[in-house]
């Protein structure tokens, strides 16, 4: 990657090495080159450049080479991020398809105590909720309404007997367990599955978890999403493309191949450079 670096910064030098002796032939650069009557960001950089570097053509172009691979650097980071983005907003767009499909009016969840044992034999869960109370013993299950904030208490106890199990009571908090999946799965699939185990010398309860997902919860959560891939996506594109202005002004154009001059492209003028030959 580093080799890969230094011969394009090289090979900027080299471009901006001829492409500023065809535009000012001259020994020095003048005070007000070709890019002073640009209005951009680009054209400050190469005004502070150019008084850094005394007007000389070579320590101008090594300085002007480092400063546009640091930008090009920035500007791939900027393109990943888009595409990345562009990707998330697609599939957004399916998971909303898929979800304005579904028919699952209320969350709901599903608690199936898989294994209650300890040494003092079958251990029963008692589930509390804000509304409900519930009481499984091991393969049972049970179902019931929840809000994806919720967080409900759970208990053991051996024949009713909290005394001989010394398990402390359980928080399930739905919210920690939806932070453990990626929005975009939980909010396609409409589900969620997930086994709790607690385990000690004396016990081993393994409670399997279910939680489905209402179809206005996944809605209001991709529209949520997507509204923030949109914000992101107006933020790159309506920052100063600073790279491809430093680009345009120093006349190259970067392909597949690299860095190409297009000093001869086109017929410009340009006043602040009404002595110099090429113009």
């Amino acid at each position: 990657m580093e080799v890969t670096k230094s011969k394009q910064e090289k090979d900027l030098y080299l471009l901006l090495m001829a492409n500023l002796y065809d535009i000012h032939p001259n020994k020095a650069i003048p005070a007000v080159p070709w890019f002073n009557s640009h209005r951009n960001k680009a054209s400050e950089i190469l005004m502070e450049v150019l008084k850094n570097s005394s007007y000389i053509h070579d320590q101008f172009a090594k300085k002007t080479a480092k400063i546009l691979m640091n930008y090009k650097s920035q500007n791939d980071i900027e393109y990943v991020k888009k595409a990345s983005l562009l990707r998330e907003s697609i599939d957004i767009s399916n998971a909303m398809r898929i979800a304005m499909a579904s028919k699952v009016i209320e969350n709901q969840l599903v608690l199936r105590l898989r294994k209650g044992q300890s040494i003092y034999g079958p251990a029963t869960m008692l589930i509390l909720d804000k509304s409900f109370l519930f009481s499984l013993e091991e393969g049972e299950e049970v179902k019931f309404p929840v809000k994806l904030s919720d967080e409900i208490t759970i208990k053991f106890s051996l024949f009713g007997d909290e005394e001989k199990l010394k398990i402390p009571e359980k928080i399930i908090s739905l919210s920690k367990i939806l932070g453990n999946f990626h929005y975009l799965t939980m909010m396609e699939k409409g589900i969620i599955e997930d086994q709790l185990n607690y385990k000690s010398e004396e016990h081993e309860i393994i409670i399997d978890l279910q939680l489905f997902i209402a179809k206005s919860e996944r809605i209001k959560k991709l529209a949520s999403k997507n509204s923030e891939c949109d914000d992101f996506l107006n933020e790159i594109n309506s920052k100063e493309n600073v790279y491809e202005e430093l680009l345009q002004i120093l006349r190259i154009r970067e392909t597949n191949e690299g860095y190409v001059s297009t000093i001869f492209e086109g017929n410009i003028h340009d006043r602040c450079c009404a002595g110099c030959t090429f113009f």
